[in-house]
């Protein structure tokens, strides 16, 4: 664990220091631990020209591609190119230009190209990615930066942990800023340390209305009004007027959504 200058900052602050045109990568899963709250952030400050990456698709690239944030989206075509995409990551974390993977897969993810062995077998590869921006959603972190999380019940965050070794600058939200004693009485949580991390952004039900593991389910009619709303130009115009443009801050999203409906969907609080 590192201790370093203090890097809690506001979700403004921390969307602030997104240039435009930057090659930002995306964590979290489908449906699972998207970071959508400094996404609708993004929205409300009209970032624009973005360059999306990641290795699954979902709502937070869509939203942002809809909301004319992102000018290009480079993710996987089908779910089966999935460990291409990721490999692409790995690659950019180990400072290698490209990754091999067994067959490109349909669908295969950008740029896949043939290479032959000294005995003439052909495989595939991948190039690696190195974002500008890698932006995480996880449990916990102090205000130094050390991010904690549940890896127990939450394994797929190893490929989260993966997509902020390959980028530049790491930005990670969480549901509670935790004070540095409680860090270093988890060792085992520790995912990622602070010299890894640039900014880090206290931020309750970040996630929503994805699901974030050990806190709170996804809200299901939140999902389904999305992908309603995303049918239709017009329609997801409104969306976005109403359910990010007119909150204005994520304090005003959570309010505005109200207790019961956030207990409804919650199982626990504490870190």
């Amino acid at each position: 664990m590192t201790r370093s200058d203090t890097k809690h900052v506001s979700l403004e602050q921390a969307v602030g220091s997104l240039p435009d045109g930057a090659v930002v990568a995306l964590a979290g899963a489908a449906q699972t631990r998207q970071p959508m709250a400094i996404l609708r952030e993004v929205v409300r400050q009209k970032k624009r020209g973005l360059r999306l990456v990641g290795y699954r698709d979902g709502m937070d690239f869509d939203m942002l591609r809809r909301a004319g944030c992102a000018s290009d989206v480079d993710v996987p075509a089908s779910a089966g190119s999935e460990e291409a995409a990721q490999a692409r990551f790995e690659a950019g974390a180990a400072g290698l230009p490209y990754a091999i993977i067994g067959m490109a897969g349909e669908g295969a993810v950008t740029k896949a190209i043939a290479l032959h062995d000294a005995a003439g077998n052909t495989v595939m590869a991948v190039p690696k990615i190195n974002p500008d921006i890698a932006i995480l959603h996880a449990h916990a972190a102090d205000i130094h930066g050390n991010v904690l999380m549940d890896l127990e019940t939450c394994a797929g965050f190893a490929r989260d942990v993966i997509v902020a070794r390959s980028a530049a600058r790491v930005i990670v939200s969480v549901e509670q800023i935790v004070s540095p004693r409680t860090v270093a009485n988890a060792p085992a949580r520790l995912v990622l340390a602070a010299d890894t991390v640039d900014m880090v952004v206290e931020a309750p039900y970040g996630a929503y209305p994805t699901r974030c593991e050990r806190r709170y389910d996804g809200d299901d009619k939140a999902l389904a009004a999305y992908d309603d709303a995303a049918r239709n130009t017009e329609a997801f115009r409104q969306w976005l007027e109403d359910e990010v443009d007119a909150k204005g801050s994520h304090a005003l999203y959570l309010d505005r959504l109200g207790m019961e409906r956030l207990q409804a969907i919650t199982t626990r609080r504490s870190a």
